[in-house]
């Protein structure tokens, strides 16, 4: 179990590294072993790992392409070694045997194409300096959890609710809605949360968050793409 949080403000202002910090201070019980953080200007991620493969080499975030895409990962790739030898025919050189970067290996190569070919569970934050976009991502099972809020123009996303409180300019209004579910249903139906701002990203779903000005889109994944 690892957690991830992040922040994009989308052109209002810059993302301190010390509210990432927080965030991911708030969900250290999910990955007590490593932590990190990156900010670029008006955009910021971290994550807590439990380190399972490559311990010394699965440090977070991660870099490829020059520096151009930066990856934070929940999760476990069961087939990630099976991809490398198609990654690697492709010009990829892989440094390390985490299925991490190989999920970043495969995003730099097959774009959103890459989610239906991953076996495993998973919830991805991607981020690209170039296009200055995030692609968020969450395996079709939904077994990681992804939480995101879109307020002031930005959006905000984190493995637990808790990682999104502390934000900055932000609101979290109970829902009535989330209220009514919990007391007939003994729980809060997704997509919906507790707080009327905060939705989980859907199973088999990617986001992508361009710069501010033009809108965010979600996807459904492919449910197969041929090897």
């Amino acid at each position: 179990m690892c957690g991830i949080a992040g922040w994009y403000r989308r052109g209002a202002g810059d993302v301190r590294r010390g509210v990432i910090s927080a965030q991911c201070d708030t969900i250290r019980h999910r990955g007590p072993d490593d932590d990190g953080v990156l900010t670029d200007r008006d955009f910021g991620f971290g994550m807590r790992r439990l380190s399972i493969l490559d311990v010394a080499g699965g440090h977070q975030p991660m870099s490829a392409c020059e520096e151009r895409f930066a990856i934070v990962f929940n999760g476990e790739i069961y087939n990630h070694l099976d991809l490398r030898p198609d990654l690697e025919a492709r010009g990829f050189a892989f440094s390390t045997r985490s299925d991490t970067e190989t999920v970043l290996a495969a995003f730099a190569c097959w774009g959103n194409d890459a989610w239906a070919r991953l076996e495993g569970m998973f919830a991805v934050a991607i981020w690209d300096r170039v296009e200055r976009q995030l692609v968020l991502a969450r395996d079709p099972l939904g077994i990681k959890p992804l939480y995101v809020t879109e307020q002031n123009g930005g959006i905000a996303f984190a493995s637990e609710l808790k990682a999104l409180l502390l934000l900055p300019e932000h609101r979290f209004d109970v829902s009535d809605r989330a209220v009514h579910d919990f007391f007939s249903f003994g729980h809060v139906r997704k997509p919906r949360t507790i707080y009327h701002q905060v939705r989980t990203l859907d199973p088999g779903h990617f986001m992508i968050v361009p710069e501010r000005g033009e809108a965010v889109r979600v996807s459904t994944m492919p449910s197969s793409i041929a090897q």
